[in-house]
């Protein structure tokens, strides 16, 4: 189920491990148990819906699994496989921003346009 209710994402995912939420599942279109979400893992599948829609600030996600799967510490571990996961990305989309700031000045520079100015850029936190 996905819903999208003012600035809130509601997802509910069903996995047969919570790996599922990081790792693309091993499902094909040719079974029944293969959703809308399937083609990514969870967690890139919610990151593409909030960049799909800006007005997305929140997200409920349920996540469905067999019994066997879920430990009295598994909410404990996503949050903080989560949290890993949001600091591996905002490092990478950093990354990519000083690449194409750096690749905008070798270009102005490559075409005579003055390169003395100082450069700064805001470090969101």
């Amino acid at each position: 189920m996905i819903e999208h209710q003012w600035d809130l994402l509601r997802v509910t995912l069903n996995y047969k491990s919570i790996h599922g939420l990081f790792r693309m599942p091993d499902v094909s279109p040719f079974s029944e148990d293969y959703q809308v979400y399937s083609a990514a893992s969870g967690i890139e599948f919610i990151v593409n819906e909030m960049r799909a829609n800006s007005s997305l600030k929140r997200v409920e996600a349920t996540i469905v699994l067999p019994a066997d799967q879920i430990t009295p510490d598994l909410e404990v571990q996503i949050c903080e496989a989560v949290r890993r996961f949001c600091r591996a990305r905002i490092h990478a989309v950093r990354q990519d921003q000083r690449i194409l700031c750096m690749n905008c000045l070798r270009i102005m520079c490559a075409e005579g346009l003055s390169c003395n100015f100082k450069w700064h850029y805001h470090v969101w936190k």
